[in-house]
């Protein structure tokens, strides 16, 4: 990809992110539609990382799965699993997130079980 942020900057900028997520009010089409792009964003973000950076920045961007504001350990971990390449330590953190939010009692629980039946499936 060609890409003219640096690394820090796109980290800097997946960052900011969860807080768009973590505000949307789903009663509302522009937060829905504004949810949306950042989580689409963070995608681009990650694949940029990989394709730009590869495991130098795969191991920058694992130092996300230690920010809790904004769930962005959350977004982080489902994301660094599915798209990237990590070590089994980084792999289990990762797992551990999400195994803690399928393990609560709200609609992400619930979406996570699914995603970690999924998880479960490709493993296999």
């Amino acid at each position: 990809m060609n890409n003219s942020l640096t690394l820090e900057e796109l980290i800097s900028e997946y960052k900011t992110l969860p807080a768009i997520c973590a505000a949307t009010d789903y009663s509302n089409n522009q937060s829905v539609k504004n949810h949306n792009r950042a989580a689409d964003r963070m995608r681009e973000i990650i694949e940029l990382i990989k394709s730009d950076y590869q495991h130098f920045g795969t191991e920058k961007f694992q130092e996300l799965l230690a920010v809790e504001e904004h769930r962005t350990n959350v977004w982080a971990a489902a994301q660094l699993l599915e798209i990237l390449q990590l070590d089994k330590l980084n792999e289990a953190k990762a797992l551990a997130i999400i195994k803690k939010v399928a393990n609560g009692n709200d609609l992400d629980a619930i979406g996570f079980t699914t995603w970690l039946k999924e998880w479960n499936q490709r493993k296999k």
